[in-house]
C-alpha cells in the first residue's frame, strides 16, 4: 500500500485530529496546556482511538485540567471521531482504489 498510496496517512493522522478537537474545547474554556500536558493528551488519544473500535463513546482525560473543579474529560464518540477524520478515511479509500483497480 504505501508504495502505491499515500504513506503520509497513519494512525497519528487519527490522534492529532482528535487532539485538535480536545486542543479546542479546552481553548474555549480560556485554558491551555504546556507541552508535557499535550504529549499526555496525544497518549489518551491514542489510547481513546483504540477504545472506540469497540465502543460508542470514551472519555479522553486532560492531564492537569480542571473545569469547574472537576477534572477536564472530553466525551468522544465514535460518530464524531468519524466525521473528525472522515477526510482521511477518504484519502485512504483513494489510494486503496488507486492500487486495486
Amino acid at each position: 500500500m504505501s508504495t502505491g498510496g499515500c504513506p503520509s496517512i497513519g494512525g497519528r493522522n487519527f490522534d492529532s485530529k482528535m487532539m485538535e478537537e480536545v486542543e479546542e474545547a479546552i481553548n474555549h474554556l480560556s485554558l491551555s496546556l504546556n507541552s508535557a500536558q499535550k504529549q499526555k493528551l496525544r497518549l489518551a488519544c491514542e489510547t481513546a482511538k483504540k477504545f472506540l473500535v469497540d465502543k460508542t463513546k470514551v472519555k479522553i482525560p486532560v492531564e492537569g485540567v480542571f473545569h469547574n473543579g472537576k477534572k477536564f474529560e472530553y466525551p468522544m464518540t465514535r460518530e464524531t471521531f468519524n466525521d473528525l477524520n472522515q477526510g482521511l478515511f477518504d484519502a485512504t479509500m483513494d489510494s486503496v482504489r488507486q492500487v486495486c483497480l
